[in-house]
């Protein structure tokens, strides 16, 4: 059976933007309808909000609620019409000059993809995201879709992606001073350089003999598992703890990180 990580695909919430009142009460209505299971209704709304900013050329309102579409589509399951919507609210997005707005929207691409499309695609969308992100220098969009990266690589079998972009993801919360989610994070750069380790010996790292466990990812792994144990006893927290965020590889944060440590 694959192992998961305990860190999930999340997306991002839209950043409050001012002259946007009038529209964002019916794009709130919108959320309100589609919660309570009025889809229909919601998708009705949102095709006013699209018709009467595209007459006033609000490019922003426009494709807020053509991206509000997609996600009433999506839960519909309906993937060819979810798509259509997201892909004209990057298209309308495109012409603003904050890129941030069309990054969320190619986030949400990443998510459709995952549910309606293949990886390949999905870490497409991704990329594109966090491109914009860093343009914007919006550490925000960068913690999160760098995670997300993350996640789909090593999803995909492959760490060493993997932990590149875990690495960008714990700078980015690192810099914004976001403790929480820097320490999931970082316990993930452990985990991808502990796979790593146990992969190039072809052992188990518990049964890592004096030699491997002077191996240079190894050594890595334990750095990074160790910066996390010293934010974590700063918040008055056992670093044991630390291993729920490894999801079904919790078993081998213990024997091969935090005793070595002296952490346990």
């Amino acid at each position: 059976m694959t192992r998961t990580l305990a860190l999930a695909v999340v997306s991002i919430g839209w950043v409050a933007l001012a002259d946007e009142e009038v529209v964002d009460s019916r794009v709130d209505e919108a959320q309100q309808l589609r919660r309570s299971g009025r889809r229909a209704d919601a998708l009705t709304l949102l095709a006013s909000v699209i018709t009467d900013a595209t007459k006033s050329k609000d490019a922003l309102s426009r494709g807020r609620a053509e991206q509000k579409s997609g996600d009433v589509r999506l839960d519909d399951e309906d993937c060819a019409g979810a798509k259509k919507a997201y892909e004209a609210a990057a298209k309308t997005l495109k012409a603003l000059k904050d890129p941030v707005p069309r990054a969320q929207v190619l986030n949400d691409l990443g998510l459709w993809a995952k549910r309606c499309a293949t990886p390949e695609v999905q870490k497409k969308y991704f990329e594109q995201a966090l491109g914009a992100y860093r343009d914007a220098k919006f550490l925000k969009g960068v913690r999160l879709i760098a995670n997300n990266l993350g996640t789909a690589w090593f999803v995909g079998g492959d760490p060493k992606k993997a932990l590149v972009y875990f690495a960008e993801a714990a700078s980015a919360a690192r810099e914004l001073g976001d403790d929480e989610s820097w320490l999931t994070v970082q316990v993930n750069v452990a985990l991808m350089e502990l796979l790593l380790a146990q992969k190039k010996t072809g052992k188990a790292c518990t049964a890592f003999d004096a030699k491997e466990k002077e191996d240079v990812g190894y050594r890595r792994s334990l750095s990074a598992m160790k910066e996390a144990v010293e934010v974590q006893r700063r918040a008055a927290k056992v670093p044991l703890a630390l291993c729920a965020r490894m999801g079904q590889y919790a078993d081998l944060c213990e024997p091969c990180l935090l005793i070595p440590l002296g952490a346990q």
